[in-house]
């Protein structure tokens, strides 16, 4: 089973499991299968390393929604990108009043158009918890969108 696709990365993290046995060898002479505890330190040390990865990710994507280059050659084209520079910031705003994890299912889906299974992948997590994820995100939104606009709500 392979955890991570990067070789630079899992170059990484097997230094980084054999500097943390190595520090703590003491307490790994005591075991008596070590190579299932080294085995286990890895996967630890891998999934708390695609969490982080996976949370800068989100905050990343949350900034490349407004940091986006837009060419203007016309009228029409200036007035066209200041509507959807102001939608980017007016949806940067509504996500950035979410919890974490709604706005990272959010921008994986629809902005980088990944399906809810390719984002439970990615995460690690169960799929269920990424739709439930997913509808509670869309809620909370619609809620704030409401709140905004003085009770009016377009579906």
């Amino acid at each position: 089973m392979t955890l991570i696709d990067d070789a630079d990365l899992a170059e990484d993290l097997v230094q980084e499991t054999m500097e943390r046995a190595w520090r703590k060898r003491a307490l790994m002479k005591t075991y008596a299968y070590p190579k299932a505890a080294l085995a286990e330190m890895a996967k630890n040390i891998c999934r708390r390393r695609m969490k982080k990865i996976s949370a800068d990710f989100a905050q990343v994507s949350l900034n490349m929604l407004l940091e986006q280059e837009v060419a203007v050659t016309t009228a029409e084209d200036v007035a066209d990108t200041f509507i959807r520079m102001e939608s980017r910031h007016y949806l940067h705003s509504i996500l950035a009043e979410l919890r974490s994890e709604y706005s990272r299912v959010l921008v994986l889906h629809y902005y980088y158009g990944m399906p809810l299974k390719e984002i439970a992948d990615l995460l690690n997590m169960n799929y269920n918890t990424v739709t439930a994820w997913h509808r509670r995100a869309l809620e909370s939104a619609r809620k704030i969108h409401k709140e905004r606009e003085g009770g009016r709500c377009y579906e």
